[in-house]
């Protein structure tokens, strides 16, 4: 069953080792829109009309949390989303109940590259029509 010379708890070894080594899933680095609904984090990408429910660490999230706060301190009438260019990793909502179930998946944010007030025109913020 085993390679002549490999050791079932080489083997074993080697499969513990490995699931070490590999990313469970592949950063990438992603542009978009950062919004809050309530204490929800959302994301919609660059692009695209798909909110995405983020998590993250709180190191992570406040410092966003903070600087959209800023942001739409200064415009109260007419709350903006914050331009992100962020690292993570997009997930699905198959399992999802309650509040999750909302949205079309969860990103899962690892880091902030930068974020602005402004968008590039490459990345036009998308408009509710009421």
């Amino acid at each position: 069953m085993f390679t002549k010379g490999l050791t079932p708890w080489s083997f074993i070894l080697i499969l513990l080792l490995g699931g070490y080594l590999l990313p469970a899933a592949a950063e990438e680095k992603t542009t978009g829109h950062y919004y809050r609904e309530g204490d929800v984090d959302v994301f919609i990408p660059c692009g695209s009309d798909n909110a995405f429910w983020i998590q993250g660490e709180k190191s992570v999230l406040q410092p966003l949390q903070n600087a959209l706060s800023k942001l739409n301190d200064a415009h109260p009438d007419s709350p903006r989303p914050l331009y992100v260019e962020i690292t993570g990793h997009f997930e699905d909502n198959a399992n999802s109940e309650g509040m999750a179930a909302d949205y079309d998946g969860l990103y899962r944010i690892e880091s902030v590259l930068a974020n602005r007030a402004d968008s590039p025109a490459t990345c036009p913020v998308l408009v509710e029509n009421d």
